[in-house]
């Protein structure tokens, strides 16, 4: 049995967080996130005159939801009754009595809002009987007060609050005067939110104060310069490219923070067989060099389809069409970035190790074509690039396309890079255009592999394939011939195949057998690769993905982890714990 001292700490513990906690710790964090954003616009009324604006925004589906989201993952991790663990704490620390007058099956909310010089959370909790929740706390050592005005004041642990109810809502805020300005329906406001996400977070980034984003700009420019200092063995050249990347990082941060208008972050968990889902969603201010960039994702469809595989390890696609109206801004801003890009190379390629001047100057000649290449591509209008890794013992291989106005660059740099080892007895040399096959021109090189564990994963000797076409790109790289890269080459030309803008996706049943069987073949303890690798086989699916869409000023970014997945690392953490007890 508890004493009663530590009865009433642990019943402050389970009710001030439902009445007020959140509001001191969840505030700072929803700030802290960058987020991205959600397809649909949140609904905030228009303040009232002295109103404060609101910030940001967190919806909790409902506390039943919550409670279902408990005990479905309780039940991935062996913990079926976790759900009712939680209950049951809370009728043991409230005398049976449970949450009395918390409606559980509506949402919960959190108003960030701020007056133009500081932020003050607004808890908005969904209540049919105050009076009865308020009575929970009085075992707990929490005391109310009648302020007047449908006031109160609730004091615990030395900490005070202050609570109006209005209508089917109660609202909690760390000052009286916060109260003053009450939203009509917060689950008008908030339904957004909750309809697709269990949790969500909505940052409304035009309505963070201007001095904010000062004191934020400002003290990233203080740390970029206290970290500039000039390092003992830095050449001018060093250090001007180091300052000059430095100085283009902190101008897109500042874009960033200027043109963002909105950004969510949103998880959901179905026990449906659903799995994980998180997504990552951002808008930007009309017009603004940020909404040109985000403008991009608009699907296409690849015409590399022959390079997608369903049953790959890891697979990408990228395939988007630029809009003709912000195609000049957009390369526009990405020439900007190549140039930071280049400084950075260059910066590397200053700071490596290399034989002499003319190595270097030939790798940067070469990277010089790879940059060339790709910003061809940009200023087409048409992004597409396909590819996928599987992942064996002893076979290995990856398959790659890319689409592009100028593949002869990447001839030109192949033929650079090799110049350099020219001579060396352990090359064995590039077969140049030692095939054609349907216009497309193959460079072959076969690379014996004498390392025994390498063998192990790659097999004895690996084949590269390069192919050049006139409006592509290819790449090869396994233990067979060309064979399969000619057959995604002759696949490609049955039509256009829809994609995601961006879409990745990994078998993780693959890559932890593939690891597995590394760590064995290594003499490395295998036990939880095996154990993972083996649930995740026996998994209806276990996929995670990854896609980017478009939307109106903004994108989404998504990731989905299958069930199978949170299934088979719940169980193999549970069996871990198991053996490390035992």
């Amino acid at each position: 049995m508890l004493h009663p001292c530590q009865r009433r700490a642990v019943m402050s513990v389970l009710l001030m967080p439902v009445l007020m906690a959140a509001a001191c710790l969840v505030a700072p964090q929803v700030l802290a996130q960058p987020g991205a954003v959600q397809e649909d616009t949140l609904t905030i009324d228009e303040p009232a005159a002295g109103a404060p604006a609101t910030v940001a925004a967190v919806s909790v589906s409902s506390y039943q939801k919550l409670l279902d989201d408990v005990g479905y993952l309780g039940g991935l991790v062996e913990m079926p009754q976790a759900s009712q663990m939680v209950e049951g704490m809370i009728a043991m620390f409230t005398q049976g009595q449970g949450l009395v007058g918390l409606d559980k099956d509506r949402p919960w909310g959190l108003l960030v809002q701020s007056s133009g010089q500081d932020f003050s959370p607004l808890v908005c909790l969904p209540i049919n009987d105050l009076e009865g929740l308020l009575a929970l706390g009085v075992n707990a050592g929490i005391t109310t007060d009648d302020m007047g005005d449908g006031v109160k004041s609730v004091s615990a642990q030395g900490q005070t609050y202050y609570i109006k109810s209005s209508g089917e809502w109660a609202y909690a805020a760390q000052r009286a005067d916060q109260l003053a300005y009450l939203p009509e329906s917060p689950a008008d406001m908030l339904g957004e939110l909750v309809n697709q996400y269990d949790i969500g977070v909505k940052l409304m980034a035009q309505n963070v104060p201007p001095m904010f984003k000062q004191i934020a700009v400002g003290q990233l420019r203080q740390g970029m310069q206290e970290g500039l200092d000039r390092r003992p063995d830095e050449t001018d050249a060093q250090f001007e490219a180091r300052s000059k990347l430095a100085e283009a990082n902190i101008e897109n941060i500042e874009q960033l923070i200027n043109d963002l208008d909105q950004a969510v972050i949103g998880i959901s968990i179905n026990p449906d067989g659903g799995g994980l889902m998180i997504d990552f969603r951002g808008t930007a201010v009309a017009g603004t060099k940020l909404a040109d960039q985000l403008a991009i994702y608009q699907a296409s469809g690849t015409k590399l389809a022959g390079f997608l595989a369903e049953d790959a390890s890891l697979s990408f696609a990228t395939a988007y069409s630029i809009p003709a109206d912000v195609l000049p801004r957009v390369v526009e801003e990405y020439e900007r970035q190549m140039a930071t890009a280049r400084t950075a190379l260059t910066q590397m390629l200053e700071e490596a190790d290399l034989p002499n001047d003319e190595v270097r100057e030939t790798l940067n000649s070469a990277l010089e074509d790879v940059l060339a290449c790709a910003e061809a591509m940009v200023k087409s209008g048409e992004v597409d690039m396909v590819g996928n890794i599987q992942l064996k013992m002893g076979g290995a291989s990856a398959i790659a396309g890319l689409r592009t106005p100028e593949p002869e660059k990447i001839d030109a740099a192949l033929k650079k890079v090799a110049a350099l080892a020219e001579g060396d007895p352990n090359f064995p040399g590039i077969n140049w255009a030692a095939e054609t096959h349907e216009g497309v021109t193959l460079h072959t090189l076969s690379v014996p592999v004498d390392d025994p564990q390498a063998q192990d994963v790659l097999g004895g000797q690996v084949n590269v394939a390069v192919g050049i076409g006139p409006d592509a790109a290819y790449f090869w790289l396994g233990p067979d011939g060309v064979a399969a890269l000619k057959q995604a080459i002759t696949n490609s030309a049955s039509g256009t195949k829809d994609v995601k803008p961006v879409q990745m996706s990994m078998s993780l049943a693959q890559v932890m057998e593939f690891a597995a069987a590394v760590a064995e073949a290594s003499g490395e303890d295998a036990a939880a690769p095996q154990m993972l690798a083996q649930l995740l086989k026996d998994a209806d699916s276990s996929q995670i993905n990854v896609t980017v869409d478009g939307e109106p000023n903004g994108m989404r970014y998504r990731v989905k982890v299958d069930e199978g997945v949170l299934k088979a690392i719940g169980k193999t953490g549970a069996e871990m714990q198991r053996a490390q007890m035992q």
